[in-house]
C-alpha cells in the first residue's frame, strides 16, 4: 500500500547549494478534507493565478534550477516506490511460502 501512497515533499533528500524555492511543488494549494475523498465540491485555490505567476522564476538559469530540483525529487520518489514495491513483493511471497508449508505441516501432524 505504501508504494502507491503519496510521499511528503522530498526536498530534504536533495543536496543543493542554493536553496531552490520549489515553485512547481504547489503544496497546500487547496484545502481538502474527508468529504473531498467522496464527493466533488466547488473548491477554489488559496492562491490567485496572478500571484502564482509572480512567484515563477524569471531567468533561464532559475527555471533550469527549479526544474532540475523537481526532477531530482521525482527520482527520489520513483526510487522509494520501487524499493517499497520490491520489498512488498518479497514479503508477500515469503508469507505465502511460509503459510503453505505451515499448513502442510499442520495437516501432516493433525492426520496422525
Amino acid at each position: 500500500m505504501r508504494s502507491v501512497m503519496a510521499i511528503h515533499n522530498p526536498k530534504s533528500h536533495v543536496t543543493f547549494t542554493d536553496c531552490p524555492i520549489g515553485t512547481f511543488y504547489n503544496d497546500g494549494l487547496y484545502d481538502l478534507g474527508l468529504r473531498d475523498a467522496f464527493i466533488n465540491r466547488d473548491i477554489s485555490s488559496k492562491v490567485r493565478l496572478e500571484d502564482y505567476v509572480k512567484k515563477l522564476p524569471d531567468t533561464i538559469d532559475a527555471i533550469k534550477q527549479e526544474l532540475v530540483f523537481e526532477q531530482m525529487k521525482l527520482a527520489y520518489i520513483r526510487d522509494m516506490k520501487e524499493v517499497r514495491l520490491k520489498w512488498a513483493y518479497i514479503l508477500v511471497m515469503a508469507w505465502l511460502v511460509c503459510g503453505f508449508w505451515g499448513r502442510m505441516l499442520f495437516l501432516y501432524y493433525c492426520s496422525k
